[in-house]
């Protein structure tokens, strides 16, 4: 829908931090099904873990009571340096 935000809702929504302790995050987004772009209750959650590597998953749950298509994409926009060295 070329109508809606440029790469989705949670892109430009409001996530809390549930959970930060160590090396561990978890971070959470909810929509109650309010907006007409996506109509339907889900919450989507953030894991991220951190030391030696980065670890990054993300879970979406439907809240809503008919199922929905939903395409996503996790991109960390991370500054690195010369991958070729050490």
């Amino acid at each position: 829908d070329k109508s809606g935000p440029v790469h989705g809702l949670a892109r430009i929504g409001t996530w809390t931090s549930d959970h930060i302790h160590g090396d561990h995050a978890e971070f959470r987004f909810s929509t109650d099904g309010s907006n007409p772009l996506f109509p339907y209750a889900a919450e989507a959650w953030l894991y991220v873990t951190g030391s030696d590597k980065l670890e990054e998953t993300l879970t979406t749950i439907n809240r809503s009571d008919r199922p929905f298509v939903l395409t996503q994409g996790l991109h960390t926009y991370l500054r690195v340096g010369d991958v070729e060295k050490d």
